[in-house]
């Protein structure tokens, strides 16, 4: 016999897909339901009749919407005998109706039988037909529902009560995941195998006093408390560890047997942020005009801060001795993706400079007040953070940004014409070399008179310079999702001569004003690419 893999099958006719039969498919899966639905479980190359007849022998019920197309089809009249055959043999499946847009009276006339069975109908809405068969299907699944609204209102309860009887505190209540890191703001945390409370300080002007807690330490307990008020490092201790003595934190308990005390640094998380001008070196300094200033721990001896802001791809943290001349540790991170070049081609050059020792300024923008001047050790640099050819992809597309005019997002990847066309107007912006040589087979039009005597240095052999536009040019550069008007270009070489130009030249002569002749052309100087209108004089090619 087959395993049964779903939970239920739908029978459906196609014109009720879009309205009832797919939205109610979707709605059992959220439940948690395994649905044969054909637009889930069939594939490519599947057979329908195979699949169909697959996913009716390992359904355990079967969801048959009855509805005027479903009664007008044979295909659908198969699969409900199907059902039928499999619920008569007292197979597993049973029939579960759905009445979709159709009358009491349809159903008796077309299927009498099943027309007294008991039906949901579609007009009491799709998320109530759903919960009515998962109340069939699957009882256990409403259950677990209730089970966890139940818990959200104990919770919310508790919060409320708590809130109440500690004003100024707030607390957030978990269920499992103990070993999440503390978050700013988190004054203590008390946790035992199945639940967590964050304890914070919400409103310091509704608090009665100011919160106290004495612990007495042991053992590796005593070097943890020793970290936390050197360096202001959230600590965690376990029984054995630390006794509670006394305090006014709400939910402390005397004993940690079964659970975990967890402690943040003095008064970091209620550090006020500060708008700094990040500098960059002595000289021509790279300058961040605006950035984020945030303390995030505090201790005795050191203390941690992170600099930063959305609109700018370099954080930096730092670790500041506030005693002795240690100096400074510097961690940073760089995220290029979503910003502009310029902003990028910033960073790098930032960073390019800590890593060879330039000094790091950090100035209070409302005061002017210079908060750190000096050299940073860097912890997480000590190997170049940069290939060279991301930096000089970020130097050329800066460079294009710049003398456009246009913004360009350092982009996810890097396609073949995207490369392309920073080739192109890597060679207009600053005059590279293209290649060699340009070697190109011609078809050329015979003009009238005047302008048919200036075609004929070009086909008797004299050296002449060439001009050769990109064909269907549309005005603009497409690079990286954007269009960036530009005005004709094309690949120029300053001497170029015809091959074979005897033939070439009598071929011409003989020729009629407005007859095509072919020319190959070779280059004798390098070809470069070059705007239109930067050139004096083009022969016609």
């Amino acid at each position: 016999m087959a395993r049964l893999k779903y939970d239920v099958f739908i029978s459906h006719a196609t014109e009720d897909k879009v309205a009832f039969a797919e939205p109610l498919a979707i709605a059992l899966r959220r439940w948690g339901l395994k649905v044969w639905f054909d637009k889930f479980s069939l594939k490519v190359g599947d057979s329908l009749r195979a699949s169909i007849e697959r996913g009716l022998s390992r359904s355990r019920y079967g969801v048959v919407i009855y509805s005027p197309h479903f009664l007008a089809k044979n295909w659908t009249k198969a699969e409900l005998d199907g059902l039928f055959l499999r619920e008569m043999d007292g197979k597993k499946v049973v029939i579960l109706p759905i009445w979709h847009d159709i009358t009491s009276t349809e159903m008796k006339k077309a299927l009498p039988i099943q027309a007294g069975k008991k039906a949901l109908k579609s007009s009491e809405g799709v998320e109530s037909v759903a919960r009515s068969l998962v109340e069939v299907i699957r009882p256990k699944l409403l259950k677990l529902e209730v089970k966890k609204g139940l818990a959200y209102e104990a919770t919310d309860s508790f919060i409320d009560i708590a809130r109440a009887q500690h004003p100024g505190y707030d607390f957030i209540v978990h269920s499992g995941d103990s070993d999440a890191p503390i978050k700013p703001g988190t004054l203590a945390r008390v946790t035992n195998n199945s639940h967590r409370i964050d304890i914070r300080i919400s409103n310091p002007a509704l608090v009665r006093e100011p919160p106290k807690l004495k612990l007495a330490f042991e053992g590796e307990g005593a070097k943890k408390a020793a970290e936390l008020y050197r360096t202001g490092k959230p600590q965690s201790w376990k029984a054995g560890e630390c006794r509670y003595l006394s305090g006014n934190i709400p939910f402390m308990p005397p004993s940690l047997e079964g659970g975990v005390l967890m402690a943040a640094g003095p008064g970091s998380s209620r550090a006020p942020l500060k708008h700094v001008r990040l500098e960059i070196g002595s000289s021509d300094p790279v300058v961040f005009p605006l950035m984020e200033m945030r303390p995030t721990r505090a201790g005795v001896e050191e203390a941690e801060a992170t600099i930063g802001h959305k609109n700018s791809p370099l954080a930096i943290s730092l670790v500041l001795s506030l005693i002795g001349s240690r100096g400074v540790d510097c961690n940073l991170a760089t995220s290029l993706l979503g910003h502009s070049f310029s902003q990028c081609e910033k960073a790098i050059k930032a960073i390019d400079g800590l890593r060879k020792g330039d000094v790091l300024r950090i100035i209070d923008i409302e005061t002017e007040k210079v908060f750190m001047e000096g050299p940073c050790l860097l912890e997480n640099l000590s190997e170049e953070p940069f290939p060279t050819d991301l930096k000089s992809l970020v130097s050329l597309a800066a460079q294009i940004e710049r003398h456009f005019s246009i913004r360009l997002d350092f982009p996810e990847s890097v396609t073949e014409n995207d490369s392309e066309t920073l080739a192109i107007l890597d060679c207009l912006l600053n005059e590279r070399l293209y290649g060699s040589n340009l070697n190109a087979k011609a078809t050329i039009e015979k003009a009238e008179e005047e302008r048919g005597a200036a075609q004929r240095p070009l086909v008797a052999g004299e050296p002449v310079c060439i001009f050769q536009e990109p064909t269907n040019y549309p005005g603009y550069f497409a690079l990286f999702g954007k269009q960036i008007p530009a005005p004709n270009w094309g690949l120029y070489t300053e001497k170029c001569v015809s091959e074979g130009k005897a033939e070439c030249l009598l071929a011409f002569d003989q020729a009629m004003p407005g007859d095509e002749f072919r020319v190959e052309l070779n280059a004798q100087t390098p070809t470069f690419v070059r705007w239109k209108h930067s050139l004096k004089f083009v022969t016609p090619s």
